[in-house]
């Protein structure tokens, strides 16, 4: 199979708002893998994050993008697929209409960065996911304070300005939360909705913005039925393997025993 990734190469790793390339690819992969038949991307900014779902997407597939700022209408106008659906609204105001009354396999979160509007909007969506169905949260990781770029202003200003106007943006010494809002989101869906197991993909090797996936606890059941066999396995297995010329032996053998 060949997998089109192509436009992966276009994303940077040293970027201030959308997902990186690192990054991209794993989001690629898990609709691969997974299939969904759903996708709802809370935050669709310029567009990059749902170009890359598209790309992985089968063609069965919806994606639904939400985005409140209207000058961003221009990026989804240019996305000629019949699969996509571009909606103008804020994520607090979402209502189970908006995306046709469908149920969520895959639920990618990156838009706010508000505890209070994060809430409010899962707090909404949480009825739409299916029983196995993922939640991506992007940007709930820390940055390597040593790995930053000093020559990077945009990561440069962010940190010093963060840093000021949120308490939670300094975890340690090394370890810079850029978006703490998120980091809290996630401990509260883990509080409210215990159900929910927690995988981070975080890194402090390098300067990773970092996801979470979110999905509800299921046990893995398994058969309950026995099958009944008529032949031992064992005889079976020795039929199989023995040579011919063995088995006359041991028929002329048994005979005269």
């Amino acid at each position: 199979m060949k997998y089109n990734i192509e436009h992966i190469h276009h994303y940077g790793e040293i970027v201030s708002d959308p997902i990186q390339s690192d990054e991209a690819l794993l989001l690629y992969s898990l609709v691969k893998v997974t299939r969904p038949k759903i996708i709802v991307e809370i935050g669709f900014s310029k567009g990059s994050s749902a170009l890359n779902f598209l790309k992985a997407m089968p063609e069965e597939c919806r994606l639904y993008s939400f985005e409140i700022d209207e000058g961003c209408r221009k990026y989804a106008d240019s996305i000629n697929d019949p699969r996509f659906k571009f909606v103008l609204k804020g994520q607090e105001a979402f209502l189970p209409s908006d995306i046709d009354d469908q149920r969520i396999d895959l639920l990618f979160i990156d838009a706010s960065h508000e505890l209070r509007l994060n809430k409010s909007l899962f707090k909404r969506i949480r009825p739409c996911l299916n029983e196995n169905a993922l939640v991506v949260i992007h940007d709930t990781g820390t940055w390597n304070r040593r790995l930053i770029p000093k020559d990077y202003e945009p990561w440069q200003y962010y940190l010093n300005w963060k840093k000021i106007i949120d308490e939670g943006a300094v975890v340690n010494e090394v370890e810079f939360a850029h978006q703490p809002g998120e980091r809290r989101f996630v401990n509260w869906i883990k509080r409210r909705y215990p159900e929910f197991e927690v995988v981070n993909f975080h890194s402090l090797n390098t300067v990773r913005h970092g996801l979470t996936l979110l999905q509800k606890y299921k046990k893995l059941e398994l058969g309950k039925i026995k099958l009944s066999v008529n032949i031992d396995p064992v005889k079976q297995v020795i039929r199989r393997i023995t040579p011919a010329p063995l088995k006359k032996f041991l028929r002329l053998v048994k005979r005269r025993s």
